[in-house]
């Protein structure tokens, strides 16, 4: 049973809604992975990018992505990411640790009364 298919290279997707009114769906990216059980369309490499109703959507960077998901083959839901923008939105907290480390070792340094 076939229950994902792949196709790379400079990859473009064209959809017509069940709706003749609607526009087509358009989305391009170097690696498209459509998961059939999960009805999931994921979009990565080159700047995966998406036309929607005349709107772009594009994702940068090296590791960008855009999932669609799909309900009887029409799209629900889009999701975008990054994980270039992921490691830089974390990394606040990151420091914020550090802090704590930093004040926790300056409190243990001082001598302890025995």
């Amino acid at each position: 049973d076939v229950k994902r298919l792949v196709a790379t290279g400079v990859v473009e997707i064209h959809c017509q809604s069940k709706d003749p009114k609607e526009q087509p769906l358009m989305a391009s990216a170097r690696t498209v992975v459509y998961d059939i059980e999960k009805e999931q369309i994921l979009l990565q490499g080159g700047s995966p990018w998406i036309v929607r109703e005349g709107k772009l959507t594009r994702a940068n960077g090296a590791n960008a992505y855009i999932l669609i998901f799909t309900k009887n083959g029409e799209p629900t839901k889009f999701v975008t990411g990054n994980q270039e923008s992921f490691q830089t939105e974390f990394s606040a907290p990151q420091q914020e640790d550090q802090k704590k480390k930093e004040k926790g070792a300056t409190k243990d340094q001082k001598p302890k009364n025995r």
